[in-house]
């Protein structure tokens, strides 16, 4: 029974950390409230997505040497003090980039790794699907959120109150629930495994993993940051062009579980086979039909959801404990693609007025990906 207990509690933080994906709701209150630019809102999230990746690197070694407990318990309490920061910051753009963009995004980094190797060693039978069901919150709590903050909009809430709010209702949640996880008695202590980290990143595996979370995320941000406007591009009315939105993030939550559950049944050939759904996904996303278009766009979702529970399963599977450790060095391509796949979407269509070239540049980096990964893997 414990163990479900931990899965619940996994589940509920990952959906309140997921929430960051929602931080487009605040852009129009920010810029007419307190002058802050659709632009300096976009630099704070990607300030956020960078120190996520790269603090999970640190909260990795955290979570070798103090529990999934205590670095869950840090991670709610950072994402906490972000909002709570900000809400008292006045509406000052560097206070509000410091609290959420550096403060948040960290928390988030040591919350959201403690999920993913706890839950593997509670449901060892069960990885793939396990993982799916844990990281699928984080898919779907953007959704959860922009309701929550719509409410509290249109019952006039300020911003920075509604920071104030999230502090409260979602952070006090979000440390509650990490004082649920810990580890199976037999996994109280990691292995003491003596391997230089420098060594492991060498390994052909990580780096073929390292390629794949590279490609497949360029991808996914690169139609994700610009999805409306693609639908816009193939004269789609606005209505469709807004419903790929939320369809697309129906298909990150969904994918999480259903890669999941197709690793356990095939193991890595899914890998590849992800991407290759991912880069021909995109490119119906081109179609100025509106069925097509949607449909494109919950499969894209669907591929993209892959990226975030694939790798981390391969780099277990290969590696076995060393797995907290070393899966933040794999997800840190995560962070670099989240600043060159939505720049170089938005670049291209200023520069040229139509999405093709970059959903072509999307479609061969997702060929490339697969087909190295797929050498790579092959190659012992």
């Amino acid at each position: 029974m414990k163990r479900w207990f931990i899965l619940t509690a996994s589940i509920i933080l990952q959906i309140i950390l997921g929430g960051i994906y929602a931080w487009s709701v605040f852009g129009p209150s920010l810029k007419e409230t307190y002058h802050i630019s659709i632009s300096q809102s976009s630099f704070i999230f990607g300030v956020t997505i960078l120190a996520f990746t790269l603090n999970m690197i640190y909260a990795g070694r955290v979570l070798s040497i103090k529990g999934p407990r205590f670095t869950a318990f840090i991670g709610g309490l950072l994402y906490t003090l972000g909002y709570l920061i900000a809400s008292f910051s006045k509406g000052a753009y560097p206070i509000i980039l410091l609290a959420i963009g550096l403060i948040t995004g960290a928390g988030i980094g040591f919350g959201y790794v403690c999920p993913l190797t706890t839950c593997i060693k509670w449901f060892p039978e069960r990885k793939g699907l396990i993982t799916g069901l844990a990281v699928a919150g984080f898919g779907g709590g953007a959704i959860i959120l922009t309701r929550f903050v719509s409410i509290l909009q249109n019952n006039g809430l300020d911003t920075l109150l509604i920071f104030r709010n999230i502090a409260i209702y979602t952070g006090l949640p979000a440390i509650i629930a990490a004082l649920f996880l810990s580890n199976p008695p037999e996994n109280d202590r990691e292995k003491n495994n003596k391997q230089k980290m420098t060594v492991l990143l060498r390994n052909k595996i990580t780096i073929a993993m390292i390629i794949g979370m590279f490609s497949g995320t360029f991808g996914g941000l690169m139609v994700v940051s610009n999805i409306k406007q693609i639908g816009l591009s193939n004269h789609l009315i606005e209505q469709y062009a807004v419903l790929a939105i939320s369809l697309f993030a129906v298909g990150n939550a969904l994918g999480r579980i259903l890669w999941g559950a197709i690793f356990d049944r095939v193991g890595k050939i899914s890998i590849p086979i992800s991407l290759v759904l991912l880069g021909c996904s995109a490119l119906l996303m081109l179609s100025n039909s509106a069925i097509i278009f949607n449909l494109a766009a919950i499969m894209t979702g669907i591929a993209f959801g892959g990226c975030f529970v694939l790798y981390f399963l391969r780099i277990v599977e290969h590696f076995g404990d060393l797995a907290g450790k070393l899966y933040p060095f794999v997800f840190l391509a995560y962070g670099i693609s989240a600043i060159l796949g939505p720049a170089l979407g938005g670049w291209t269509y200023d520069q040229t007025g139509t999405y093709k070239m970059a959903i072509y540049t999307l479609l061969f980096i997702t060929l490339l990906g697969a087909i190295s990964l797929y050498q790579l893997e092959k190659t012992k």
